[in-house]
C-alpha cells in the first residue's frame, strides 16, 4: 500500500514472503559460475521495508513526458520466521521527453545492492526486470549491479512503430565497488504494434545484442 504525501510523491510499505524448496536432478549440472550452498536448498525468506515513489508521467501506459522513480529497502525479519536477516536495496528512475508528436526519448538508470549472507535467489541478477535487454537474467549475478539505458521510440503511420535502444551496466561485489565492476553493454532494435486504437499499449518485439549474447523479446507494454 502507498499513500500520497505530496504532489506526485508517495510513501508505502512492501512485504515479501518466500518459502523455497529446491531439488536438483541427479543428472542436472549447474553452470560453473553458479554456486548453490546447501543451506539455500530449503529456506524461508520474510522481508519488509519502506518504498518511495515519484510519478509525474503524463500517461502510465505510454508516457511522453515526465519522471517515474522508485526506491525500496527490504529487510529480513528473523522474528517472523525468516532464515536470513539480509537487506536488499533497489532504486530506479525513468525519464520521458517528447521530441515530436510521434517521437519519444526515454532513459532509465537503476541499481541494486544486497548484503552479504543473502540467499542466492535474492542477489542482484543482471538483465532481470527492465534493466538491460540482451542478457539472460541470472547469467551475471553479484551483490551489486547497475545499469543505464536510453531508447528512442517513434510511431509510424497506422498502428506500427519502431524503437532503437542502447545501454551499459555492470556487476560488482558491493555497491561501493561499481567503479571497478565488470562492464556489460547492450543495444538493439524493436518493432511496435498498437493492439487497440483506444488504449496506447503496444505489442513489443525487440532484438538485443549484449556481450557474447543475444536475445529476442516479445511482450505487451514497453520495457520501461
Amino acid at each position: 500500500p502507498q499513500v500520497r504525501v505530496a504532489p506526485n510523491f508517495y510513501l508505502g510499505v512492501r512485504a515479501l514472503y518466500l518459502d523455497i524448496k529446491i531439488r536438483l536432478r541427479r543428472d542436472q549440472q549447474l553452470p560453473p559460475q553458479i554456486e548453490l550452498p546447501d543451506r539455500d536448498l530449503e529456506t524461508r525468506l520474510v522481508q519488509m521495508g519502506p518504498v518511495a515513489v515519484y510519478d509525474s508521467r503524463d500517461n502510465s501506459l505510454y508516457p511522453h513526458d515526465g519522471v517515474y522513480a522508485q526506491a525500496s529497502l527490504l529487510m529480513g525479519l528473523t522474528g517472523l520466521g525468516s532464515d536470513f536477516d539480509n537487506e536488499r536495496f533497489t532504486a530506479y528512475a525513468n525519464v520521458y521527453k517528447s521530441l515530436s508528436p510521434s517521437t519519444v526519448f526515454a532513459a532509465r538508470v537503476s541499481t541494486c545492492a544486497v548484503s552479504k549472507g543473502s540467499p542466492f535467489y535474492d542477489i542482484c541478477l543482471y538483465g532481470a526486470s527492465s534493466d538491460l535487454r540482451g542478457y539472460e537474467a541470472g547469467r551475471f549475478r553479484d551483490f551489486a549491479s547497475w545499469a543505464t539505458q536510453a531508447e528512442l521510440r517513434h510511431r509510424l503511420k497506422g498502428r506500427f512503430g519502431v524503437a532503437a535502444f542502447a545501454g551499459v551496466g555492470g556487476i560488482a561485489s558491493r555497491l561501493s565497488d561499481v567503479g571497478d565492476s565488470k562492464v556489460l553493454p547492450a543495444a538493439g532494435l524493436g518493432l511496435r504494434w498498437q493492439a487497440s486504437k483506444e488504449t496506447p499499449i503496444n505489442l513489443r518485439i525487440d532484438y538485443a545484442v549484449g556481450k557474447d549474447s543475444q536475445a529476442f523479446y516479445v511482450s505487451v507494454g514497453e520495457a520501461f
